[in-house]
């Protein structure tokens, strides 16, 4: 046996190694130790890249999806509105009417908006109630301005409204239409209908 290269005679009990023994750096462990560890680290480390890149394609996706419908939502509020419009109220039991002359009735109000000059303009509003023969004109009202209407400012028909008999449901709706003369010719606004038909206590 040999300890630190000399050689060593008589009772091998009593001999003492004074340090442990070391493993050759050629050993073939010690070598395949040294290989395989890089290469685990190295595929953990790909492993997380390649996860990572997919984590960052998706939250990009998901970015510009987000980003695509704001877009789109932002988008649709700035569309201009048409340059002129009417804007019609539901029928209802008016207040105002109430206040005023001491009667039950059943009114529809209406506006005309231009986002252009106009002038010459008539809007004329219409109470139809349904019955078993179908819808019946109860009230019709027009209102005319023929000065110039500037942009901002409305052209209003507060006055169409029909006096209750009695307290009979009946539904009634509204129906608006109107003209002006805009950019040196005469234009038209197709006719707008009030949307909720609600049973009112409004016999006519």
């Amino acid at each position: 046996m040999r300890t630190l290269g000399k050689r060593v005679k008589g009772n091998l009990s009593g001999v003492q190694i004074p340090y442990p023994p070391l493993i050759s750096f050629a050993s073939p462990w010690h070598l395949w130790i040294t290989f395989k560890v890089p290469r685990k680290c190295l595929r953990s480390s790909s492993m997380t890249k390649f996860r990572n890149l997919i984590l960052f394609f998706i939250t990009l996706f998901v970015f510009l999806g987000i980003a695509s419908s704001t877009a789109n939502a932002v988008d649709s509020t700035n569309n201009p509105k048409p340059p002129c419009r009417i804007q019609i109220a539901r029928a209802h039991i008016s207040k105002s009417i109430f206040l005023k002359y001491g009667v039950r009735a059943v009114k529809v109000n209406a506006s005309s908006i231009c986002n252009v000059p106009q002038s010459k303009v008539t809007l004329t509003v219409e109470i139809f109630k349904q019955s078993q023969f179908g819808p019946q004109l109860v009230a019709r009202t027009v209102t005319r301005v023929p000065g110039i209407t500037y942009p901002g400012n409305k052209v209003d028909n507060f006055d169409t409204w029909r006096r209750c008999k009695s307290f009979k449901e009946t539904r009634f709706f509204g129906k608006a239409f109107a003209k002006a003369f805009i950019q040196g010719k005469w234009q038209f606004a197709s006719d707008t209908y009030s949307v909720e038909l609600e049973p009112l206590k409004c016999g006519t």
